[in-house]
């Protein structure tokens, strides 16, 4: 059997039907394939095919299809794929960016002090905000880094059974993607902290 068990056609051989049912004793056909001259006979030759067949078979005995058709319903169940993996991207990124946010709102508690210490030596609220967004995304950017890292070991492990090879473009956006949650994530924590008071912040204990 081929990939995605369709034929293997390195291995199949052709011979008449004739030949087939008296050397072999076939009886039955499972599939007939029909050329068309051109794309604008498709569906006359289809009506055609139809007719032919019906008179031997009933209805629901058989199917005509062009590869059109077959293509419309691969495209579909790979669309259908495709909303069900970017879902669950979707709930991943929003759980991990909780997870972020958390660590934050627990780094900040445990570095009231040490906010506080930055103000009273002159630290704006801007340089507090811009501290915490860069370690959230740091943070973010190593979960990511090792992300990428982990799918493409997975990609080429599986690559002699599917061919799956990352290009560099995947892995940018990636690696873009979760450095940007972390950042989003990071908002509120940063902000919280860039608008703790100097004085407060100095006996927190």
């Amino acid at each position: 059997m081929g990939g995605f068990g369709g034929p293997d056609f390195d291995s199949a051989v052709y011979i008449p039907y004739s030949v087939g049912k008296k050397t072999l004793n076939i009886r039955n056909i499972m599939y007939i394939a029909i050329k068309v001259n051109s794309a604008d006979n498709m569906n006359r030759a289809k009506i055609l095919a139809e007719k032919t067949l019906t008179k031997r078979m009933d209805e629901d005995d058989f199917a005509v299809m062009d590869q059109s058709e077959l293509l419309d319903s691969i495209n579909t169940i790979l669309n259908a794929l495709t909303g069900v993996l970017a879902g669950i991207a979707a709930i991943s990124l929003l759980v991990g960016g909780i997870g972020i946010m958390n660590i934050m709102l627990v780094a900040i508690t445990e570095r009231t002090k040490e906010i506080g210490l930055r103000k009273s030596l002159g630290a704006t609220p801007n340089d507090i905000l811009v501290q915490f967004l860069i370690e959230a995304s740091v943070l973010s950017g190593m979960g990511g880094l090792m992300g990428i890292i982990l799918g493409v070991l997975g990609s080429l492990a599986l690559d002699p059974l599917i061919p799956a090879k990352p290009t560099i473009s995947s892995i940018i956006l990636s690696f873009s993607v979760s450095v940007a949650v972390g950042i989003i994530f990071g908002v509120f924590p940063a902000h919280k902290a860039s608008k703790l008071s100097p004085i407060e912040a100095l006996r927190y204990e």
